[in-house]
C-alpha cells in the first residue's frame, strides 16, 4: 500500500450536524421521501481540515479553488483520489489528513468539464440539482 493509516478520529460539530439534519429533512420533503446520501472523502489541500470542522460554515466556498467544473467543493468515492488533495501537516513527520463526510448528493447532472461553471444548472421541472 502507498499509505499507512496512523489514526482515525471521529469529529462531530453539533451545529454543523444539526444543519445537515435540517437539509436532509428538506431533501426528504422535496425528493419524494428519498434522501440521497453518501459517505465520501474530501482533501483540503493547503487548508487545515479544522477550518471545516471547527467553524459554523462547513465546506466554505471561500476556501475553494478552481476545479474541473469550476470553483467548488469536490468529494470522492475512493480515498485514493482524495489523497492527492490531502492536507500535509507541517512538522508532523510527513503525515497527511483528509476528511470522510456524510454528503447529501441530490440529483446528478452529467456535463463536460468547464472551469466557468459557478452553480448547478437548472433541471427540468424546476429548481437546481
Amino acid at each position: 500500500p502507498r499509505y499507512k493509516i496512523i489514526r482515525i478520529e471521529r469529529i462531530q460539530n453539533k451545529l454543523l450536524w444539526q444543519k445537515y439534519l435540517d437539509c436532509s429533512k428538506r431533501m426528504f420533503r422535496f425528493n419524494n421521501g428519498k434522501i440521497e446520501e453518501m459517505i465520501l472523502f474530501h482533501g483540503t489541500s493547503t487548508n487545515p481540515p479544522k477550518l471545516i470542522y471547527k467553524g459554523d460554515a462547513s465546506f466554505d466556498m471561500r476556501y475553494c479553488k478552481q476545479g474541473m467544473w469550476g470553483r467548488g467543493n469536490y468529494f470522492a468515492v475512493n480515498a485514493s483520489y482524495s489523497d492527492v488533495y490531502s492536507h500535509h501537516c507541517q512538522g508532523a513527520g510527513g503525515y497527511q489528513q483528509m476528511l470522510v463526510a456524510y454528503v447529501l448528493t441530490g440529483y446528478s447532472y452529467i456535463c463536460h468539464s468547464g472551469h466557468t461553471l459557478e452553480k448547478p444548472p437548472f433541471r427540468p421541472g424546476g429548481g437546481t440539482n
